[in-house]
């Protein structure tokens, strides 16, 4: 068994890492002056060694502004591309027919927009998360480059996560939306880290910990060690988030990455969680949140309910079309459909009832047709390979089954970090699969 890190460090990969982490906070801390001084070198890095300028892009992700996040992603995009011309280096467009008609989906719903000036901000949006999809196909096909992102994705997740579990352990302020204090009295405190939304850190954190628990699975020694504390760190945070939605959904990637990888292990998911509703230091308040899942009593719950209704409402005049890519068109048309004045949704709470009002039905059908041929051209390569391959297929699996799952309660394509999150990742996927294939001809 060949580990995941059994390969000595390559200076410019760890400094591209530490480049992108002190990117990331000297950021939050001192503004765009820093930013203006770091893009010559991450410039370069991008022409130089894309695969650790992509490393370094998604250890910085979490604490980059959403401008700069994502006009740093096209930069990404724009240098590597050109530096793949220049050098004429051999290339793939890894777009399947599904994506291609998702991607023209997204293009005729902007220029049929009902609000064309709020939809461009989601065709950038779109556009770059397409192409750093591209990026991470080709870069990541080699199983080094593929190794190092899930160590930065998984260093990303761990910070994130340290930061969200010292936001509960002291007591950090909560939005009354987050919370039903009637029916959650011991509910003081929810993670959100540095996303401002614990449901939006749920998302991000639901995507990176299968890369880093099967990366800590597939390696050995110290490197276990270490992506076993980044897993720990991002899991407790997720249960920390109190977001019923994202706990089904991993427990529902935990299911397939133990039928995927070792069975063994279910009994062992099992205790966990029955430990965790038991002896935590949050037991009561996750008990009572769990509780909640059960009832209409709850106000988020019922909230969620009036919104798929007047969503539906929507779709039923808009099923061909949509009323148009981005947050800003739903919610221009939302007032005509409203059955509860009293709220004002930025979103359908839903990722296939949002896709469906945005873009029509046929937009969702690309979209799931998508997601639904990714997975199928995972699970197909699964057989027969090789333990370290075998564990990269199935987290890029359990990440699609942790969208499809947190999906049905949340919009997962609605702020930057989450949409730019599930194209890298779904690139991860595409550049697995793509890497087997070349192997199994040669």
């Amino acid at each position: 068994m060949t580990p995941l890190f059994a390969i000595r460090s390559p200076p410019r990969v760890l400094l591209a890492l530490l480049a992108g982490s002190l990117a990331g906070y000297l950021f939050t801390a001192v503004g765009p002056a820093v930013w203006a001084l770091l893009a010559v070198p991450v410039t370069v890095a991008a022409w130089l060694q894309p695969a650790a300028a992509l490393a370094a892009y998604c250890l910085a992700f979490p604490f980059l502004p959403d401008d700069v996040l994502v006009w740093g992603g096209l930069a990404l995009v724009i240098v590597w591309l050109a530096a793949v011309v220049a050098r004429r280096e051999r290339w793939v467009v890894p777009w399947p027919v599904p994506m291609v008609i998702f991607g023209l989906a997204v293009l005729v719903s902007f220029v049929t927009s009902v609000d064309p000036t709020g939809s461009f901000r989601d065709l950038v949006l779109h556009c770059t998360g397409m192409g750093l999809f591209t990026v991470a196909a080709n870069v990541l096909r080699r199983g080094r480059n593929a190794a190092w992102f899930c160590l930065a994705v998984s260093l990303a997740a761990a910070l994130v996560g340290a930061h969200g579990i010292y936001q509960v352990a002291s007591g950090a302020p909560i939005e009354s939306g987050w919370v039903d204090r009637v029916h959650n009295p011991w509910l003081v405190a929810r993670a959100y880290s540095v996303f401002g939304n614990p449901n939006v850190l749920a998302a991000y954190l639901l995507m990176v910990l299968p890369l880093a628990a099967t990366a800590g699975w597939i390696s050995s020694g110290g490197w276990r060690v270490l992506l076993g504390i980044c897993w720990i760190c991002a899991m407790l945070c997720l249960v920390l988030t109190f977001s019923r939605g994202a706990w089904v959904a991993m427990a529902a990637s935990g299911l397939a990455l133990s039928v995927l990888l070792e069975r063994k292990l279910l009994p062992w998911l099992l205790v966990v969680c029955l430990l965790a509703l038991l002896i935590s230091p949050s037991a009561r308040a996750l008990r009572q949140r769990v509780h909640t899942m059960f009832t209409l009593q709850d106000s988020s719950t019922r909230y969620r309910v009036t919104v798929w209704r007047e969503s539906l409402r929507m779709l039923s005049d808009y099923w061909m079309s949509g009323v148009g890519l981005g947050y800003q068109s739903f919610r221009r048309v939302y007032p005509a459909y409203m059955l509860d004045r009293t709220k004002d949704p930025y979103h359908a709470h839903s990722l296939y009832l949002e896709l469906a009002v945005e873009l029509g039905l046929f937009g969702l059908l690309a979209f799931l047709w998508f997601c639904g041929d990714l997975g199928l051209r995972l699970l197909r390569k699964l057989k027969g390979a090789g333990r370290r391959h075998r564990g990269m297929l199935a987290a890029a699996v359990a990440f699609l089954v942790a969208v499809a799952c947190y999906g049905i309660v949340e919009n997962v394509l609605y702020m930057p970090k989450i949409t730019l999150s599930f194209w890298i990742f779904c690139g991860y996927a595409a550049a697995t699969v793509s890497r087997r294939t070349e192997k199994a001809r040669g």
